[in-house]
Order: structure tokens, then C-alpha cells, then sequence
């Protein structure tokens, strides 16, 4: 337990230093755009840091020197570790519950709050002052990678402890009561670029059923008196990596094309039309305007 409430708090601390090394050294077309490269990035660590070098080995170097002797030690390593963490992993889980509460009586808030009134003339103002929240580590690119690497994480463990599914299903149901409440209610409006963040957390929520593929490989490969099953886990990366290239190459979401542009325009109109009053008598016309 101490070892996972360790790892979440230097993770926490994460998102701060990426978002100054992205507003240092790349153009971004505002803070939504910044908050979307955070997402990505933040994403990458916390599966690497959170789930793989736990799970691989207790020395990240030691484990890519392995790798680039024989790669298939990489599946092996993960199969072996991911069987023995999953209680680590288990604790991950409840921390997140801990953390979502504390999150939920926004303590930052309230503590800046005390601090700015005995300085401000007036409580409202010591309000304005206490507001807004952490945009680096509450902001939408943050949380979205941290709910992706969740789902990662109980889509890893499903299979070797089901019992991290039931953990999932809280984290997510809790996520849902506080973060929904928190978001409409008592937050600062966040800045949304039109749908980039929610697209993103789905190709995450797909690269994590890759290391789910590797994880079941290996443990097959491992457990199995034969490779045959593992061969036939491992074949299925092939259509999970199709699904992955369909899902980014021909799913429009950005843009439609002219010809469902043109459909949706003419079902609006239809629609109006039914809507619409038929007129019961005919329209006046003076006589004088009628071309003979």
C-alpha cells in the first residue's frame, strides 16, 4: 500500500512538468491545444511508469538491455510480473477511491480560501482569489489520461484477477458521481476543442488491449505445456491492430462529407415542412402585381 500511494504522488506531480515543457518548447494554438498534448503525454507515463516497470522488472535499463538481446523477453517479463503484482495493483485501485474523495471536497480550494481572507477586505473576494483549480492536474487532458490508464489497467488484470473488474466498476461509477458534480457545479468552465479529447481516450483505451494481447501471450506461452495457445492469443493482435487502423483512418469525425451534407440538409427541410401550419385558404394577390 505504501509503495502504490508513493508511485500516485510522484505521478500527480507529473502533470505540472509536462505542461511547462510543453508551453517551453512547443507552439500550441491555445490552452485547449496544450491541455490535449498533456493528455497524450501523461497518458504515456503513467502506462510506463504505472503498469510496465512495475510489472517488467525493478530496473527499467536492465530490462531494455534484455529486450534488445531477445525481444520475446519482453512478453515473458510481462507475463511473469503482471501475475505477482496484481495486489499492488488492487491497491492502485482503492488509493483511487481516496483520492477521488479528497478530490471531491476540493481541500486545495478551501485551504487557498482561509489563506486569502485573512488578507482580503471580503469573503467574496477571497473566493475570486482561491479560484480556479489546478488547471494542470484537475484540467480535462489530465484527468482524461488518468481515467484512460485506469480502464488500461483493469482491461490488463481482467483475465489473471477479476476481482480488479469490480475495483474498476467502482473507480468509475465514483468517477462518474464526483467528477459530474464537480465539472457542472462547482469548477471553472474548461476549454474543449471539439470532441480531440474524447477521440484520443478511445485509441488509448485501444493501445491498452495490445498489452492485454502481449500479457495473455506470454502468460500462455508460460502456463501452457505447448506454445500453440500463445500463438493463438497472439494472433489477434493482427485484428486488433486493423481495428485500430479503421478506427483512425476511415472514421470521419472531424469533417462529413458533401453528399451527407446535403442529406442532412434535406431532412431538416422535410422536417420543417411536417412541422410547419398547412395554410387553410389561399394566399391574396393584388391583382395589380399579377403579370398578365
Amino acid at each position: 500500500l505504501a509503495g502504490a500511494l508513493g508511485l500516485n504522488i510522484v505521478l500527480g506531480f507529473l502533470p505540472t512538468v509536462l505542461v511547462l515543457i510543453s508551453e517551453a518548447c512547443f507552439k500550441q494554438g491555445g490552452r485547449a491545444w496544450s491541455q490535449h498534448q498533456l493528455q497524450q503525454l501523461y497518458f504515456i507515463f503513467l502506462v510506463v511508469f504505472q503498469l510496465l516497470v512495475v510489472s517488467i522488472a525493478n530496473s527499467l535499463v536492465h530490462a531494455l538491455v534484455d529486450f534488445v538481446h531477445n525481444p520475446l523477453t519482453l512478453v515473458e517479463r510481462l507475463s511473469f510480473g503482471m501475475c505477482r503484482t496484481t495486489h499492488f495493483f488492487l491497491n492502485i485501485f482503492v488509493l483511487q477511491w481516496t483520492t477521488l474523495g479528497l478530490e471531491f471536497t476540493r481541500y486545495v480550494q478551501l485551504i487557498k480560501y482561509f489563506l486569502w481572507k485573512k488578507i482580503c477586505a471580503t469573503a467574496q473576494e477571497a473566493s475570486d482569489y482561491s479560484e480556479p483549480e489546478d488547471q494542470d492536474y484537475y484540467g480535462i487532458g489530465a484527468r482524461n489520461a488518468r481515467c484512460a490508464s485506469i480502464f488500461v489497467i483493469g482491461v490488463a488484470f481482467v483475465s489473471l484477477c477479476p476481482l480488479i473488474s469490480l475495483l474498476a466498476l467502482i473507480s468509475f461509477v465514483l468517477i462518474r458521481i464526483f467528477l459530474g458534480y464537480q465539472v457542472v457545479y462547482a469548477e471553472t468552465r474548461k476549454p474543449d476543442i471539439g470532441g480531440h479529447f474524447w477521440v484520443t481516450s478511445l485509441k488509448q483505451c485501444h493501445y491498452g488491449l495490445l498489452i492485454y494481447v502481449l500479457c495473455m501471450t506470454g502468460v500462455l506461452i508460460e502456463r501452457a505445456r505447448t506454445r500453440v495457445p500463445g500463438a493463438v492469443a497472439f494472433c489477434s493482435i493482427f485484428y486488433l491492430i486493423e481495428s485500430i487502423y479503421v478506427f483512425e483512418q476511415r472514421f470521419y469525425w472531424k469533417t462529413i462529407c458533401h453528399e451527407q451534407v446535403m442529406e442532412a440538409q434535406r431532412q431538416d427541410e422535410e422536417a420543417k415542412a411536417e412541422a410547419s401550419r398547412k395554410p387553410t385558404r389561399s394566399t391574396y394577390k393584388q391583382p395589380e402585381l399579377i403579370e398578365d
